[in-house]
């Protein structure tokens, strides 16, 4: 009955407060904001506008092994992120507070020839 409440913002608000309280993980940052979060301050054009535009034109020239730099960073971000993530969700289990669990990642489908 009262479904549209969790949709709300000032739910959803509470709700990530509640969360960074509890000392949810952040999610793990991706290979392109890594870079960002790097060379942004280092950008000095004027407005954080032009200097976001620099950086961006910077990261499309970049080839693919200057990339892969970042893209291990990334990786080992991701790591870190679901270790940190199981061990906080076995915390909120103890605490008996299932309800901020993630939602459990289905299964793969199953391929035409695997059903055969």
């Amino acid at each position: 009955m009262f479904a549209f409440l969790k949709n709300s913002y000032p739910y959803l608000k509470l709700r990530t407060q509640e969360l960074t309280l509890l000392g949810k993980p952040k999610r793990p940052r991706s290979a392109y904001n890594i870079f960002i979060s790097e060379r942004f301050q280092e950008a000095k054009d004027g407005t954080s506008q032009l200097r976001l535009k620099a950086v961006n034109e910077s990261w499309k020239n970049l080839t693919s092994s200057q990339k892969q730099v970042y893209i291990q960073l990334a990786e080992d971000d991701k790591v870190r992120y679901f270790n940190e993530i199981k061990s906080w969700e076995a915390q909120m289990v103890e605490v008996g507070r299932e309800d901020l669990l993630r939602r459990k990642v289905k299964p793969p489908a199953k391929s035409a020839e695997e059903c055969k």
